[in-house]
């Protein structure tokens, strides 16, 4: 579940050949469109960083300021409630519970200089972290469910603004219906303090909680392919999480137990890993995974991805 810089050195399994069924092409056919379909990823990586970064139906950047207002001025309601020391009017009960989980029980009169005037979320939240970077957090929340508040998570500390543009790029790969996949709307994808490391694990980039480590923001702006990469192979853990712990059912055991379809070094440490693998694979090299392991390719399609693939822009348009 922790993702350190070690995944650079991810190797897929050299056996692909035996993965497919018998009324599928032949290992000889496979080993020769694996090499047509990703020759450099075969042997490192589970996508290349170009098959990443140009995957099909991937954002490229974060949601601009003009889509973000959109959605959150769409949050009209009729409510009021206190929420540490200031009251406030007349808003959705939405925006109430994210600014209440974002500020996490602080009082925002005194510690945050909110004056009692300030009567609505999206003041607050400019108050609290300015305009722009107080409106994107807003927006993970409401929007993905994800909570990236420094006061809600121990050991947590502030997001910069590029930072916060690679967590939002990353979550727009995510498929239509999975949007919103934050556990409970309120799960944690924070950036640690300066100088926390993983207790366990120092060299971390980050871990399924989600904290993302100083490694992970050492990267920010010049390895995008990497910090992204460690985001969403967290999501894929938070997949497993929201579809019953899917890395522990009979299904993925038995696929699992398939070396010829393990699809990194990484991945083979144990079934968890080889998931959040699987997964990303099957978001950023579909053609790979299909052609590695069509029983995986297809077990992941229809139970996580509804259907939706990303072989081309055609096969995953209006997802």
């Amino acid at each position: 579940m922790l993702l350190t810089f070690f995944f650079i050195s991810l190797s897929f399994a050299q056996s692909g050949s035996d993965c497919a069924q018998a009324t599928g092409p032949s290992g000889e056919a496979i080993e020769t469109l694996l090499e047509l379909v990703n020759p450099v990823a075969r042997v490192h990586w589970i996508a290349t960083p170009e098959q990443f970064m140009t995957a099909p139906c991937r954002a490229s950047g974060a949601p601009t300021m003009e889509i973000i207002n959109t959605f959150l001025e769409s949050k009209t309601g009729d409510k009021d409630l206190k929420i540490g020391g200031v009251k406030f009017k007349d808003q959705s009960m939405e925006m109430l519970a994210a600014l209440r989980d974002l500020v996490a029980g602080q009082n925002i009169t005194s510690q945050m200089s909110v004056a009692p005037t300030c009567e609505g979320v999206l003041c607050a939240v400019e108050r609290i972290w300015g305009p722009e970077l107080g409106r994107k957090l807003l927006y993970m929340r409401t929007r993905h469910g994800f909570n990236g508040s420094e006061f809600a998570f121990a050991k947590s500390s502030r997001f910069t603004i590029p930072e916060i543009n690679d967590v939002l790029t990353s979550l727009g790969a995510l498929p239509a219906h999975m949007a919103s996949m934050g556990r409970r709307g309120n799960q944690q994808l924070s950036v640690a303090a300066p100088g926390v490391q993983h207790p366990l694990t120092p060299e971390a980039h980050a871990d399924a909680a989600i904290t993302l480590y100083n490694k992970w923001r050492a990267d920010v702006g010049t390895s995008p392919f990497i910090t992204q990469y460690v985001l969403f192979h967290e999501y894929a853990h938070n997949i497993s999480v929201k579809y019953g712990n899917a890395d522990k059912s009979a299904e993925w055991v038995a696929l699992n137990a398939r070396p010829e379809c393990r699809v990194s070094s990484y991945g083979n440490t144990n079934q968890i890993e080889d998931f959040a693998e699987s997964v990303t694979m099957y978001r950023f090299n579909g053609p790979g995974l299909l052609v590695q392991c069509p029983d995986k390719y297809n077990y992941i399609r229809d139970t996580f991805f509804n259907g939706v693939e990303y072989l081309s822009e055609a096969t995953c348009a209006g997802q």
